[in-house]
C-alpha cells in the first residue's frame, strides 16, 4: 500500500475526500487455503490454536530498473514477499503487542536490503507462538514457496504450494484434504469461483462492492496501513539485533 503509514493515512483520506472505494492487494484475506485456516480459528473446531509457522521464499525480485533491490523505492522483499504474511497474522489473530525479527543483509540500495528474515509475533497473555520466515535470496530454478502449519490442540493443518493436494488435515488417522472453502460466499461471477485463485476472487470482490455501493470488510485500508506498520516494526527491530518493538 506505501512504505510508511503516513503515506497510507494520505491514500486513506484522499479516497474518503472523493468518496471512493480504496482496496489493497492483500491476497492472502481471499486464498482458499488461507481461509480454511481463518475458519478453524474462529470456529474453535479443531481447539485453540497452539503454533503457527508461515514461510513465504524464492528468488531475488529485480523488477524494472532494479525497484525492488533499492529499499527506498521498493521496500525490500520485507514489502514484496514477507508483508503477506503479517498481513495474514493481523487478519487471523488481531495486532501484535510486539515483535522480533532478525534478518540478512546487503547494501540496502544495490542488493535488496534484508533479503532474509524471521520475526516472531508476540501477542501477550497468549499461550501461542506465531513465526514468519521470508526472502528473495535464493538461487535461480528454487521454486517460489508459501505454506504454513497451523497446530491445534486436536489436529494440525498443512499448507504448501508445492505439494498435492495443497492442504492437508491431520487429526490423528490418516491426513485428510479438506474441502476448500468459498471465501466470497453468495457473490455470483458466472465463473467457477470455487476453484480460482485468490487473485481472481479479489478482483471479483472489489467489483462487487464498487457495483453494489457497499464498503470493503475482508480487507480495509485501515487494516492494510496496519500491516505496513508492523513491517515497518520488524525492519526495526531486525536492524536492532532482534530487540523487541511494541506495537500496543
Amino acid at each position: 500500500m506505501g512504505l510508511t503509514a503516513r503515506e497510507c493515512d494520505a491514500m486513506i483520506a484522499a479516497a474518503r475526500r472523493q468518496g471512493r472505494h480504496l482496496a489493497v492487494g492483500q491476497v492472502l484475506r481471499f486464498w482458499p487455503e488461507y481461509s480454511y485456516l481463518k475458519q478453524a480459528i474462529d470456529s474453535g473446531r479443531f481447539g485453540a490454536l497452539q503454533s503457527l509457522s508461515m514461510t513465504r521464499v524464492g528468488g531475488v525480485s529485480i523488477g524494472f530498473e532494479r525497484w525492488f533491490l533499492d529499499e527506498q523505492r521498493g521496500g525490500m522483499q520485507i514489502f514484496d514477499r514477507h508483508i503477506h504474511d503479517t498481513d495474514l497474522t493481523l487478519w487471523l489473530l488481531g495486532l501484535p503487542d510486539a515483535v522480533q525479527s532478525f534478518g540478512v543483509e546487503k547494501d540496502a540500495r544495490t542488493d535488496g536490503g534484508i533479503i532474509h528474515s524471521f520475526t516472531r509475533y508476540l501477542y501477550h497473555g497468549r499461550d501461542l507462538a506465531v513465526s514468519a520466515e521470508g526472502s528473495a535470496d535464493c538461487p535461480a530454478h528454487f521454486p517460489f514457496t508459501m505454506s504454513y502449519r497451523a497446530v491445534f490442540e486436536k489436529a494440525v493443518i498443512e499448507y504448501s504450494n508445492r505439494q498435492a493436494p495443497t492442504l492437508k488435515l491431520y487429526t490423528g488417522g490418516e491426513p485428510e484434504t479438506p474441502e476448500l472453502p468459498q471465501p466470497l460466499g453468495e457473490i455470483q461471477s458466472g465463473l467457477n469461483i470455487s476453484s480460482a485463485s485468490g487473485y481472481f476472487l479479489e478482483q471479483v470482490y472489489f467489483f462487487d462492492c464498487i457495483r453494489k455501493g457497499r464498503p470493503l470488510q475482508i480487507v480495509t485500508p485501515e487494516s492494510a496501513r496496519d500491516t505496513v506498520r508492523v513491517v515497518r516494526a520488524e525492519i526495526r527491530s531486525a536492524r536492532r539485533d532482534g530487540a523487541r518493538v511494541r506495537l500496543a
